[in-house]
């Protein structure tokens, strides 16, 4: 499944035949604003994800910790598009916005990905034991009645899915998604055509 997500992504985002139909147009090259700013949305995510690493018993899930997860794309591809579009003339097709947002969004899943099967499989291999007692222990804070069978029998379903491949491939997923409805609404706010 893996394999299927990152071939197509790669062939919908990079298609050399649609590239050099762009090129030929005199438009600007959508690649280069995938790959630039997937890059920076992937180094963002790689060391917020370390600030969180490192602060894991300090810092809880909260508010704050997901406002800022959810910001970090709405900003990078909304300032990718928006780059895009001042370097084109201000001209932004609701396609090309779907195709750079997406790229940037698929840099970024790989290389938050690969980033978390190495942080959990060879950096910290006891990381998944350390997030399951956390996760226990927030179990017991939100509900303070449940009973130590109930407990047993949620925490083996949560550390059958607690794998670094199943947490990194959700990950790909949410923020690949997630990035493909930013630029799609973006691209729809900013949409431009050429004057005829």
């Amino acid at each position: 499944m893996l394999s299927y997500f990152i071939t197509f992504g790669y062939h919908y985002i990079f298609d050399t035949h649609t590239t050099s139909t762009a090129m030929k147009e005199g438009s600007i090259s959508i690649k280069k604003y995938s790959i630039i700013y997937g890059i920076i949305l992937g180094v963002l995510y790689i060391a917020y994800g370390t600030i969180f690493y490192v602060t894991l018993h300090l810092v809880k899930l909260n508010w704050f910790t997901i406002i800022i997860a959810v910001l970090l794309p709405i900003l990078i591809i909304v300032h990718g598009l928006y780059t895009y579009k001042k370097a084109n003339q201000t001209i932004l097709k609701l396609n090309n916005a779907l195709k750079i947002g997406a790229g940037i969004a698929f840099i970024a899943t790989i290389m938050v990905g690969v980033w978390s099967i190495f942080l959990m499989c060879y950096f910290d291999p006891n990381l998944n034991s350390e997030i399951a007692l956390i996760y226990e222990a927030w179990m017991i804070d939100s509900n303070p009645d449940i009973s130590i069978n109930e407990l047993n029998e949620k925490m083996p379903i949560y550390q059958k899915y607690n794998t670094p491949f199943f947490i990194s491939v959700i990950l790909m997923l949410l923020i690949f998604v997630f990035g493909f409805l930013i630029s799609l609404v973006s691209g729809s706010i900013m949409y431009k055509k050429k004057a005829p």
